[in-house]
């Protein structure tokens, strides 16, 4: 190799070099953007809640405090549940979004079988009206439905968030 080559094969090495540290820095501030209020909440979860109270910030607690943590862990609304309520909270997670999940996706999948392999009449009419409705923002429907669960007697269950999710 010429010394030109050499030179202009340094120069680009140089250019990739300064290019991806460039690259990288950004990453590196886009992360902590990210990451710092994350570390700020941990943080203050461990803290008393005087010193969490304060305004003054400080980045480690002075003494580690778990009561927090203990207080939300057996919190109990007090309707006769005896559950804490987190622990209620995830339970009606679960009941609503495993069913939803399952069959949603087998009614999903058998509809999406019937639209690609069966040949019946008015197939891609029936295709257009199913996108057409996925295209309708929920909110355009929300006082309709709320009507509709109200006159069947479905207001006071966890059925209106279930049932329209499997179909």
């Amino acid at each position: 190799m010429t010394n030109l080559n050499k030179k202009v094969t340094r120069q680009v090495n140089i250019k990739n070099i300064i290019s991806k540290v460039g690259i990288y820095l950004v990453l590196v501030f886009v992360a902590l953007c990210i990451l710092a209020p994350l570390y700020v909440v941990l943080i203050t979860s461990f803290k008393t809640k005087t010193e969490a109270m304060d305004p003054s910030f400080t980045f480690w607690p002075k003494e580690f405090d778990l009561h927090g943590y203990i207080e939300v862990l057996t919190y109990t609304s007090g309707g006769g549940d005896e559950l804490p309520t987190v622990i209620r909270g995830f339970l009606n997670t679960m009941i609503i979004c495993i069913p939803t999940s399952i069959i949603g996706v087998l009614v999903s999948a058998l509809a999406a079988f019937a639209f690609s392999k069966i040949k019946f009449k008015s197939k891609n009419v029936l295709f257009a009206i199913l996108l057409g409705t996925m295209m309708i923002p929920g909110t355009i429907s929300m006082i309709p439905s709320y009507i509709i669960f109200d006159n069947i007697g479905w207001t006071d269950s966890f059925l209106p968030l279930i049932i329209p999710g499997l179909l």
